[in-house]
């Protein structure tokens, strides 16, 4: 198992084995929490996914249960003027490290170099599948419950990290000519096939927490098969990077905030920026990456994830 972010007041891991959740407290080396409201509280038991009956099903959890989560000091909707925060996101250091695979089936080779290196990036060094979240904002905003469609295309889902709000469905389409089974690393298993020119098959994720997913039917999310990462977090204002390595978070109240960035692998970063009403904040984050040690590279789904309030 490695730790690969120190994301907050509790940090939530996947193993490398991807069939375990674990939670422990995370703080830099000044003792202060790098992501995360002070008095925040994570999920301590590992998250549920449900086996949807039909496409229509609704989430489970109702909305006190999702505002007891997100919204615990019941503060009131932020509705007044917002700016937003963009920029590139670029890698430099070592060459990724690569996980080896099981043999796998013909059709998924061409998934290999999509998850085989510890991270992706473009020809600039621009850092793709990296979470990026605006935290500690002056007001409330209520997060997401819309669905969220990702879409299998040559045994992939790109990008390979998948950002959630608690309450949003994950719904997983299909474009290949094989279908998969979208698995979980929980107790309970999903039946139900993702296959091309029908409904989507959506998942059910009810607790904050980051989620191993592969979708080749018999096989777990870990180390040595294509494993996606889904974090499901307790906030509204986030985004993952593709190979253009862009980001953009809109909608931010005005006032002090918090921008953080993190990689599986690599050292988090983080800036306390100021918000101006109708302005957009510009900021290009370098991160780094070196390899330690000689063991193997971690699972795509061993990142870690705070509340991120």
């Amino acid at each position: 198992m490695r730790r690969l972010s120190t994301l907050g007041a509790c940090t939530v891991l996947v193993l490398a084995s991807a069939a375990t959740l674990a939670c422990r407290p995370s703080k830099k080396s000044d003792g202060s929490s790098p992501i995360g409201r002070d008095s925040a509280t994570a999920a301590t038991a590992a998250p549920l996914a449900t086996p949807p009956q039909a496409p229509a099903d609704k989430f489970p959890l109702d909305d006190s249960a999702i505002d007891a989560v997100v919204n615990p000091a019941h503060a009131t909707e932020y509705t007044g003027e917002t700016g937003a925060i963009e920029g590139t996101i670029t890698v430099s250091g070592d060459p990724a490290r690569l996980r080896k695979f099981v043999p796998l089936p013909k059709q998924c080779e061409a998934a290999v170099p999509n998850y085989a290196p510890e991270y992706r990036a473009g020809a600039g060094g621009q850092l793709a599948d990296a979470l990026v979240a605006v935290i500690r904002t002056a007001g409330y905003v209520r997060p997401s419950r819309a669905d969220k469609l990702v879409t299998l295309r040559e045994c992939s889902i790109l990008p390979t990290l998948i950002d959630l709000s608690l309450g949003q469905r994950l719904l997983i389409a299909n474009e290949d000519a094989t279908p998969y089974t979208p698995n979980l690393p929980t107790r309970q298993v999903i039946t139900r096939l993702a296959i091309r020119g029908q409904t989507a098959v959506p998942l059910f994720l009810t607790a904050p927490g980051a989620y191993g997913l592969t979708w080749l039917p018999g096989m777990a999310p870990g180390t040595d098969v294509p494993t996606a990462t889904v974090f499901v977090l307790p906030n509204a204002l986030h985004m993952a990077t593709d190979l253009t390595g862009k980001y953009r978070i809109g909608g931010i109240p005005v006032g002090k905030a918090k921008l953080v960035v993190s990689h599986v692998g690599m050292p988090e970063f983080g800036q306390d920026v100021d918000i101006k009403a109708g302005e957009v904040l510009k900021i290009d984050v370098p991160m780094t990456y070196k390899v330690v040690g000689a063991g193997p590279a971690p699972s795509g789904s061993a990142h870690a994830i705070s509340t991120l309030h």
